[in-house]
């Protein structure tokens, strides 16, 4: 039930970056999410290419770039096949303050695997935290991060802040 509740809470803290980055772009798809230290071997290989990325490169990317944020991020299960296919959601808690510095800290991870980002003026900051968006080949992502919901309660009990990022694609590529 605790889990379901910091589910929800941190869905909401989505939510809300989310609506934030698309109140400032409103042509572009919506994405914004997070992981933890010690991610995966897989989220730590080389660089991906910017070209035709297909979803599982996409997320090996958000993992790579997040894993500096603390707890690894719940990753959204779509049941629509083609939303699975061209959308990644993902977000997480953490008991430290994450602002700006941290964010572009996991944008510069992304560009070191060939994503494209406007520089230290394109983050966005809002009443919900700050956000910044990158991209590749069809894939748009936004990342944010910002206070964490009272409720938030991770393994080691109230958390400061939460990430949330959401990546977007055509599928042209994928």
């Amino acid at each position: 039930m605790d889990r379901l509740k910091t589910t929800a809470a941190i869905s909401a803290v989505t939510a809300s970056l989310l609506l934030a980055a698309c109140a400032s772009d409103t042509e572009a798809p919506a994405a914004s999410a997070p992981q933890r230290p010690g991610a995966s071997a897989a989220a730590s290989a080389a660089p991906s290419s910017a070209v035709a990325k297909g979803r599982a490169e996409v997320l090996r990317d958000l993992l790579f770039a997040t894993r500096n944020l603390d707890e690894e991020p719940h990753i959204v299960k779509r049941s629509e096949e083609r939303l699975e296919a061209c959308s990644i959601d993902g977000s997480g808690v953490s008991p430290t303050v994450l602002g700006r510095r941290e964010l572009l800290a996991a944008v510069d991870r992304l560009q070191q695997r060939g994503w494209a980002f406007g520089g230290s003026g394109a983050v966005e900051a809002s009443n919900e935290g700050v956000q910044a968006h990158v991209t590749s080949g069809d894939w748009l992502v936004f990342i944010g991060v910002g206070p964490a919901p009272a409720d938030a309660s991770g393994r080691e009990g109230a958390n400061a802040s939460a990430f949330a990022f959401s990546a977007q694609s055509t599928c042209s590529a994928s």
